[in-house]
């Protein structure tokens, strides 16, 4: 008879407090249960890089009771390295093998070629069906699932576990609550270990029927990355309603036109792709970078790696996007401020420096074109061509102000006016128009 391996739970402290010894007994109580219902056994380790007196208490007092052990590291965020460690050899954990997340070590001894990445939260109606069709269609493929769930209080962890205890190629990342989409898309890369690395949603709009055309397109024929697609040629989204395809294509346009290098992909916001461990590396490490200095982090992992690294051996694939069948979608409204601000970093947020470089431009030309003796149109497209000539080709900015101005001229003489509103109006359309060719034209 085999003995199951010990399985790692970690939780990661802030500043908790006192009420961190309460909380952790009502888990312990219901990991218990969960435990002996599943023959398993687990440890508990609280991990913490903030030197808080009174959760630092707390935790010494559950060490010394033997109801979880205590960790003080210096930072938070883990290194791929941490987590191959933990997972590979199931080492006891140490200030240098210490991670964010809760993964099983119920592994198979062989490397799997293809790693598949699967954030949850609320997901419990999905999995079954979803687990039932990847294991179908990978049959001819050395894989590994690993799911990432954010404490789901609908049970979707103990859901999962239960398939667990049938396949060891399926693995589960269990966060103490809810960290968001990109953190989960982290966690899961770096646990992985398979060469190749897929991401897709756990509420079946993602087919997994497609992923051996993916792997096939990246392991067999050389691309660095396979998308699927909604919409390329032969791709279809059934059950989405008519403001929800006007924002998603919006949000594709502000992509393509803010960022030049995702103008070859249809559809650079999929969710469902597959790619080569080699090229998401540095995106990985990137966002990383991001997440040690902000609060919380938001990203985009396909669309940051189309913008960051060029000459990429792109494909995409159509699929047929469909409603969710179960649960609810959890895109808040606060995710599109997110989004344009998300993109005009990833610019280099060109389109800032350029309406501020516009607004002196146009000022220094109004008040100095008498003294040089030169158009004031001129002056103004010279001083941005000086300023950003590394980002903006001149062809690009003589037509782009060229329209603009003739613009504003054919609405003052049309309407032969000079009224206020008209004349905002018209600035309005022009400026927007410059903006538009600035960015479709670089």
């Amino acid at each position: 008879m085999t003995t199951q391996p010990t399985i790692s739970i970690i939780i990661p402290v802030g500043k908790e407090g006192e009420d961190l010894y309460n909380r952790i007994l009502k888990f312990k109580r219901e990991m218990d249960q969960t435990a002996k219902q599943h023959n398993i056994t687990y440890e508990l380790i609280l991990v913490t890089d903030l030197h808080h007196k009174p959760t630092l208490k707390a935790m010494t007092k559950l060490a010394r009771q033997n109801i979880a052990k205590e960790k003080s590291i210096e930072t938070q965020y883990p290194t791929q390295e941490n987590y191959r460690t933990l997972l590979d050899t199931n080492t006891p954990i140490t200030p240098q093998t210490t991670t964010k997340a809760t993964p099983s070590s119920n592994l198979n001894t062989q490397k799997p070629k293809l790693s598949i990445i699967i954030p949850t939260y609320n997901e419990r109606d999905n999995i079954p069906e979803l687990i039932k069709r990847l294991e179908k269609t990978l049959k001819d493929i050395n894989y590994e699932i690993i799911f990432v769930d954010d404490n789901s209080p609908d049970g979707t962890a103990e859901v999962i576990r239960k398939y667990m205890t049938k396949n060891p190629k399926i693995k589960l990342i269990v966060r103490h609550k809810k960290m968001g989409l990109t953190t989960a898309m982290i966690d899961g890369f770096l646990t992985s270990r398979g060469e190749l690395v897929a991401f897709m949603d756990a509420d079946l709009q993602h087919p997994p029927e497609l992923l051996p055309t993916l792997y096939r397109l990246v392991a067999e024929k050389g691309y660095d990355i396979a998308i699927a697609s909604r919409y390329v040629k032969g791709a279809k989204i059934q059950g989405w309603p008519l403001w929800r395809r006007i924002v998603s294509k919006g949000a594709i346009l502000l992509a393509h036109l803010l960022i030049p290098q995702t103008r070859k992909v249809k559809d650079p916001l999929s969710g469902y792709f597959l790619a080569k461990r080699t090229v998401l590396e540095p995106i990985i490490e990137t966002i990383q970078k991001r997440h040690r200095v902000q609060k919380s982090v938001f990203g985009k992992i396909l669309l940051e790696t189309l913008a960051q690294i060029h000459a990429l051996k792109v494909i995409e694939k159509p699929y047929t996007f469909t409603n969710r069948r179960c649960g609810q979608s959890k895109m808040p409204l606060s995710i599109y401020p997110k989004y344009i601000w998300y993109l005009l970093t990833l610019s280099n947020y060109f389109t800032l420096k350029y309406i501020a470089i516009a607004t002196i431009a146009a000022l220094l030309a109004k008040y100095t074109t008498p003294t040089l003796g030169i158009t004031s149109l001129a002056l103004s497209i010279l001083i941005r061509w000086l300023t950003l000539h590394k980002e903006l080709p001149l062809k690009t900015l003589l037509i782009a102000e060229t329209t603009s101005t003739t613009i504003k001229k054919l609405i003052t003489y049309t309407l032969h006016t000079t009224l206020a509103p008209l004349t905002t109006i018209s600035w309005i359309i022009a400026t927007a128009t410059e903006l538009f060719l600035i960015h479709r034209l670089r």
